[in-house]
């Protein structure tokens, strides 16, 4: 082969390779992407918040992409419970089943909102069961990888649990409250009802009164 013919053979190949670097560039840039995307959303959770990007990226690393059917569950009341999961697309209903065997929807959850975090700690049974009202994407983070997570990287499982702990507090400081506010319509509701048993009984007297002055006694 010519000098010549070799130039215009090197001339093809970098062509063709050049006409390849398209496809390859746009399958790197998805990949950029999407992990971008998985880490805002999980910046975007509390217990994630106060992590660096460098620390956000170890995360990401172990969450895990799942995909839900409508009616589908992500986890039933009474199972136990192994982890939690944020919502990248969808809707959740949060429900329980009622004393008379109904259920109760307690909450319906959509893009951004998460359920399941109690599990983290603990393997205790759920409380509630989650079911996808339509297609649904999660994103699921299990306890077992936040205890690895904790044993490699200390200082980012600290960060994770601090805040865990932070949004439980700041649950049950609602709760407390509800409960509270409770108390008061009920402490309220009896009150009302010893006054209308007071007001009920002091009726009955004068009735009683008229009918015996109506009766001549």
């Amino acid at each position: 082969m010519s000098n010549q013919e070799k130039l215009v053979d090197f001339q093809n190949n970098e062509q063709t390779e050049n006409n390849e670097l398209p496809m390859w560039a746009n399958i790197s840039k998805k990949k950029k992407k999407h992990n971008d995307t998985i880490m805002s959303i999980l910046q975007k959770t509390p217990i994630f918040s106060t992590l660096n990007k460098k620390e956000l990226k170890k995360v990401s690393l172990i969450v895990y992409e799942r995909n839900y059917s409508a009616e589908e569950f992500l986890f039933k009341e009474g199972n136990p419970g192994s982890g939690m999961f944020i919502i990248q697309e969808g809707k959740i209903c949060v429900e329980k089943t009622s004393e008379t065997g109904g259920t109760i929807c307690l909450a319906n959850l959509d893009a951004g909102d998460f359920v399941g975090e109690l599990s983290l700690l603990d393997d205790s049974a759920r409380s509630a069961s989650a079911r996808c009202l339509v297609i649904t994407r999660v994103l699921a983070f299990f306890r077992q990888d936040l205890f690895d997570l904790i044993e490699r990287e200390p200082l980012v499982g600290t960060k994770i649990l601090k805040e865990l702990a932070l949004m439980i507090g700041d649950r049950l400081k609602e709760t407390n409250k509800l409960l509270q506010h409770y108390t008061r319509l009920y402490n309220n509701k009896d009150k009302q009802l010893i006054d209308l048993e007071k007001k009920y009984s002091e009726s009955n007297k004068l009735l009683i009164k008229y009918k015996k002055m109506a009766e001549g006694k």
